[in-house]
């Protein structure tokens, strides 16, 4: 038997739908106890202790048989004070994100929030969602457990039909937790309403019969593991392949096997032979070089003084007359040919008659590049400014890819700002934030393209993306349809093996409408 703070720093995270279903089994333990007056006030990692080879049986051990962690309260009890069935709410809560990312409280950002399950891929948006609200310290009527039970009930319902089994987070070594009746013969009477429950241990809700009993210690918990500070789909860039080392070279010909070597009165011979055809070779190229400089200079002469004959009667001759290349230098292993090159034209001289120079670059309109920068991470563009490119380019694909290189330049020197961060959540999203973007940040644009879907998706591409970019004018649920059509025909597309045609991203797996959903909130509507 372990605690669950030891399994997790053993064997990782758990998956999304064991978690939460492990989850529910607690809230509707802490349900019931509320229920007979009791609060536990202690509900962490270490709390929770599993039995069974596949884990799939749970008890939650009492109060005072655990030693209490303070990042479990709500924030405005963790100095202190009694603990209420707020807290227990909250606790678990907290419990679930730790069970999904592995990190505890102590992740918690500057803010005081802890950061969205996309960071980890794990989850997706609704899951989200349903901890951003449990995990809300300043709204106190969400903190029900009841309520957050149901929530996360509904989730695994909707998730049921899903292919969230083919995530690359599920934990296949984690087998299904069945919820049921809770189990309290064991538990004494009730005593006064609103008391911490007693020493011991309570059996979470389960239909298993061949539970062990759990020995009565406390089980220190392990520390979490800290949080990743990369987001996974900004670690996904491609590596650099290692080189293959160089061929080795062919053994080289031995010559001494076919041939003896010559006499050492033949070399001397051959030597000074070379040496000969050497000088003499020298003398012809010098006199030949020569030969041909006075050649060049007897044709200019002549050229300057004689006007060029005509191709053919009564037609003028060309203004420029053809005339021999100038000979290359001749060089040798001991003299150079004297005759000069003209040097190539210098870049700054002034363009030919008829040639047209390149204008600068023309920056972005000011609402333009307002609007654009409105709708990123305020760090997106410190060090560079916006230039101009989502009006221009209606390939989304394309202008997907350069906004985010634009965003990658624009950082403060860091090696991840937070717009590289947020834009690396989107994944496939990036093209209905960039249609989004373009719809509302440019005035009268050309209409927007995308890549052809594949034939077996019943949906494009395309439409996918302008319906997002026309929903989000109207409300969140209009919103949340579309983005659940584009999720279908995203993964339509990855099941067809034409991802790369769309910038080749990863499946989704989890937090990427979130993401999109932060970047439209920014825009003007």
């Amino acid at each position: 038997m372990r605690t669950l703070a030891e399994r997790v720093e053993k064997d990782g995270p758990f998956s999304a739908r064991d978690a939460v279903k492990l989850a529910v089994r607690l809230a509707k333990t802490l349900e019931s106890l509320h229920g007979a007056g009791q609060i536990h006030g202690c509900i962490h990692p270490g709390a929770i202790v599993l039995a069974g080879a596949r884990s799939t049986t749970a008890r939650l051990k009492r109060a005072a048989a655990v030693a209490a962690d303070e990042g479990y309260r709500l924030p405005q009890h963790a100095s202190g004070g009694a603990p209420s069935r707020d807290d227990d709410a909250y606790a678990v809560a907290l419990l679930l994100f730790f069970l999904l990312t592995g990190v505890g409280p102590d992740a918690r950002e500057a803010s005081g929030k802890l950061p969205p399950l996309a960071v980890f891929d794990v989850g997706d948006d609704d899951l989200d969602d349903v901890l951003t609200a449990a995990l809300s310290p300043a709204i106190a009527d969400l903190h029900d457990i009841a309520a957050f039970r149901r929530e996360l009930e509904r989730w695994l319902d909707d998730a049921d039909g899903s292919d969230l089994d083919a995530m690359p987070w599920d934990d296949a070594e984690a087998a299904p937790v069945r919820a049921s009746a809770l189990d309290l013969s064991s538990l004494p009477p009730p005593p006064e309403p609103e008391t911490p429950i007693a020493s011991g241990s309570v059996r979470l809700v389960d239909d298993d019969d061949d539970r062990a009993t759990l020995p009565g210690e406390s089980l220190a918990p392990a520390a979490p593991r800290p949080p990743r500070l990369v987001p996974p789909n900004l670690t996904r860039l491609k590596k650099e392949k290692p080189s293959l080392p160089a061929p080795a070279p062919p053994p080289s010909f031995d010559h001494s096997q076919t041939s003896p070597p010559p006499p050492e009165s033949k070399r001397d011979g051959a030597w000074s032979l070379g040496k000969s055809v050497g000088v003499v070779g020298v003398i012809a190229a010098v006199v030949t070089a020569g030969f041909f400089l006075v050649r060049a200079r007897d044709r200019g002469a002549a050229g300057a003084d004689v006007p060029a004959a005509s191709s053919s009667a009564g037609q003028p001759a060309s203004s420029t007359s053809a005339q021999p290349d100038p000979p290359s230098p001749i060089e040798t292993s001991n003299a150079r040919a004297s005759a000069t090159v003209p040097p190539p034209p210098s870049s700054t001289a002034p363009a030919a008659s008829g040639s047209v120079p390149l204008p600068p670059p023309v920056p972005a309109s000011p609402d333009e590049a307002t609007c654009v920068t409105s709708a990123l991470a305020p760090d997106a563009f410190t060090t560079t400014s916006y230039q101009p490119l989502v009006c221009a380019e209606a390939d989304v694909v394309k202008g997907a890819a350069a906004l985010r290189t634009q965003i990658v330049k624009g950082g403060d020197g860091r090696p991840v700002t937070d717009a590289m961060k947020e834009w690396a959540l989107l994944g496939f999203y990036e093209l209905a934030a960039y249609a989004t973007i373009r719809d509302r940040c440019c005035a009268s644009p050309a209409p927007t393209v995308a890549p052809e879907s594949p034939a077996i998706c019943k949906s494009s591409m395309q439409e996918g993306v302008l319906e997002v970019a026309r929903s989000s004018k109207v409300d969140d649920k209009s919103l949340d349809r579309a983005i659940k059509a584009l999720d279908k025909t995203i993964r339509c597309i990855a099941r067809a093996n034409q991802s790369n045609v769309f910038g080749g991203h990863p499946k989704p797996s989890g937090g990427e409408g979130t993401a999109l959903k932060r970047i439209i909130a920014r825009l003007p509507k």
